[in-house]
């Protein structure tokens, strides 16, 4: 459980944002917020800004801050995501512009960007080059780095290509600052709930069962889904049928595998790089440095080790029916496997699990 630490910065909250806000279409509806494009007013001049309206849906009760009332933690939630974000200045970190309070609605004020999400680009852009890809990647990586070494630390705690923004000058920037966390000897503050936000796919096992708020180095476990998602054009665990069968996936350890994303053949040097950010411990996890060392030497391996790269995938296509029966055969046994076989489970893991199941399915 996270802590308030008393030697959190004491970042308090800038002057709101001058002049006048106009909502515009909706983008994104999110279950703490909803995302809009709009149109920011002042001193005579419009500019179009994406507008975060923050919603407070805080329960009534949180065992992580119980003597905080639902209005006191929903205040210190704006006061985490607005003091993480207007100390971020980063060319990969999206800038932040300001903030107002409009019929007691917070609204947080960034840059529109055209181009939409690393996602959106992508599916938009489907001709663009491995070399292309890896070079946002490592932009991304770059801010993530930037995060990762500022004082005190600084955990994104939901990396996704959807949360990965191209900016007008074709760089990509991390953006939804949401659930960040600074890191403050081993905890993180300014917390605000013992719940933890993400996407199904890219968080560490450590975060679906509650042992751990977002860390460092879970966002290294996210930043491989992430890389693998580029680069094959395939989510992690995309053939699992529902959210809660991903998450058994991770909780039992099990990890994406090449004959599911042959987009990035098995041969490729990534690979085994992936498996260390998917470790099920967190310390034996690479570092974020080494991940920009390892895009780069990707970016720049000669022509010739890459010739290849495509054969595996028109093998598998030409192949007979009988020698391709076996693909995806240790992610499918994973999903269909009876629940006999994950009896051994801690009691308290299989509370987790019945829970994400009953949601998701």
């Amino acid at each position: 459980m996270s802590l308030v630490q008393s030697e959190t910065p004491p970042y308090p909250p800038s002057e709101p944002l001058p002049g006048i806000l106009t909502l515009g279409p909706r983008t994104v509806v999110g279950n703490h917020s909803d995302v809009y494009k709009g149109i920011w007013t002042h001193n005579g001049e419009e500019k179009a800004v994406c507008i975060k309206c923050l919603r407070n849906n805080a329960p009534p009760t949180d065992p992580s801050c119980p003597n905080l009332t639902p209005e006191e933690r929903f205040k210190r939630r704006i006061r985490r995501e607005t003091s993480i974000w207007i100390q971020s200045k980063h060319s990969n970190v999206l800038p932040f512009l300001g903030y107002q309070v409009v019929d007691d609605q917070p609204r947080l004020v960034s840059p529109w960007m055209k181009n939409g999400t690393l996602e959106e680009y992508l599916k938009k852009h489907s001709n663009i080059s491995d070399v292309d890809k890896l070079i946002l990647l490592q932009q991304a990586t770059e801010g993530l780095a930037y995060l990762h070494g500022s004082v005190p630390p600084i955990a994104h705690g939901d990396l996704k290509p959807a949360n990965i923004l191209i900016t007008d000058e074709l760089t990509a920037a991390l953006c939804d600052m949401g659930i960040s966390r600074f890191i403050l000897d081993g905890h993180t503050g300014l917390t605000t709930s013992g719940s933890v936000g993400g996407s199904s796919g890219f968080q560490a096992k450590e975060l679906i069962t509650g042992e751990s708020l977002p860390t460092l180095q879970s966002d290294i476990y996210a930043m491989g889904g992430v890389i693998l998602e580029t680069l094959s054009g395939r989510k992690p665990f995309h053939s699992a049928p529902t959210h809660g069968r991903i998450i058994m996936l991770i909780v039992t350890d099990q990890m994406c595998q090449p004959e599911d994303h042959p987009g990035l053949p098995s041969d490729d040097p990534l690979w085994p790089f992936l498996r260390k950010c998917w470790s099920p411990n967190p310390e034996e996890r690479p570092v974020v440095a080494e991940v920009i060392e390892k895009l780069g030497n990707a970016i720049n391996q000669p022509p010739s080790e890459t010739q290849g790269l495509d054969t595996n995938l028109g093998n598998v296509i030409d192949q007979p029916p009988s020698e391709t029966q076996g693909l995806g055969s240790n992610l499918g046994n994973a999903i269909k496997q009876p629940q006999s076989e994950s009896q051994g489970l801690d009691s308290n893991l299989t509370q987790h699990l019945s829970t994400a199941l009953s949601l998701s399915d």
